[in-house]
This record gives C-alpha cells, sequence and structure tokens, in this order.
C-alpha cells in the first residue's frame, strides 16, 4: 500500500505495527528517482516530506501522500497518513506485520524460537511471534507497552477527528 522515502523509514515500521502494509526503501534504493519509479511501477502510495521528491512523483503518475515538514513526531505523522488515504479505525491492527520486512508474523512455539531469541529472555515470557518471511522474533518485551499506549494514542485522536 505504502512505500516511505528514506527519511521515514521509521514511519513505515510504526505503519506495520498499526497492520498497514509498508514498505521502505532498500539500502540500494535511496536515490529518489529509483524510490519514485519503484512507488508508481508496484502501485504504492509514496510518503515523502520532501516537496521535490512529491512534485517529481506526482509528475510521473505515482500517487504521493506530502506530510508536513513540521510534523516530525511519528504519532503525529501516522495520523495523517492514516486520515489522508482513508484507513477506516476498524481496520487498524487486524493482522501483525514484521516491522522490518512488512510479511505477516504467526504466533511461534518456544523450540521454533529458542536458539533465535536472547536467552535472557527465555522464561520471562511464553508468547512468541515469527515472521514468515525473514525469521524476525517478536515477544512482549519492556518496549510493549510503549508500543500499545504510541497505538492507543493514534486510535483514540483518529476517533476523535471521526476518522
Amino acid at each position: 500500500m505504502f512505500l516511505t522515502d528514506v527519511m521515514l523509514i521509521k514511519l513505515g515500521r510504526w505503519l506495520r505495527i498499526m497492520g498497514i502494509e509498508s514498505e521502505s526503501p532498500a539500502p540500494n534504493e535511496i536515490d529518489d528517482d529509483i524510490i519514485i519509479y519503484k512507488a508508481l511501477k508496484e502501485g504504492k502510495v509514496l510518503l515523502t516530506m520532501d516537496k521535490e521528491m512529491a512534485q517529481n512523483a506526482v509528475s510521473t503518475g505515482a500517487k504521493v501522500i506530502l506530510i508536513p515538514s513540521k510534523m516530525i513526531e511519528v504519532e503525529d505523522q501516522l495520523e495523517y497518513v492514516i486520515r489522508e488515504a482513508g484507513i477506516p479505525l476498524s481496520s487498524l491492527q487486524k493482522k501483525a506485520l514484521c516491522t522490518e520486512c512488512g510479511a505477516p508474523v504467526h504466533e511461534a512455539e518456544l523450540d521454533e524460537v529458542s536458539g533465535i531469541i536472547p536467552a535472557g529472555i527465555l522464561g520471562t515470557t511464553n508468547t512468541f511471534w515469527k515472521c514468515s518471511s525473514c525469521s524476525q522474533v517478536y515477544w512482549e518485551g519492556s518496549h510493549w507497552r510503549n508500543i500499545q499506549k504510541t497505538v492507543a494514542k493514534v486510535k483514540a485522536c483518529i476517533s476523535r477527528s471521526g476518522a
């Protein structure tokens, strides 16, 4: 659905946390023209804060959401993109996506992740998720509460605004 430019890689990860398909450029795809071509070719909406890049993308026929440059907090960027794209609040977090590659994640058994997770995590939780593509493993660690707070804040702001 979305392709972020290099400046918005963090936003791309947060979109995936929210269950929204988003891709960030690979290290060999950091040139503006390559990113624009990829968005156009794959039918993805380009997310950028770069006015010149947005204008160039629009001139090629690519779809673009230009995020205001004053909008530096990821919560504000998430809210803006969700509103601009018309994504219904009810569709957020319906499916988990890998923050690294965007593929679906599934609940994993301990034996699937035991050689991957840090030893200190064993015994602190029994619930794990694993990416179906890149094998990234997730669990409810100390950062989980902050993720949940951010997601709840974004949803509340969108809900108040009537999206």
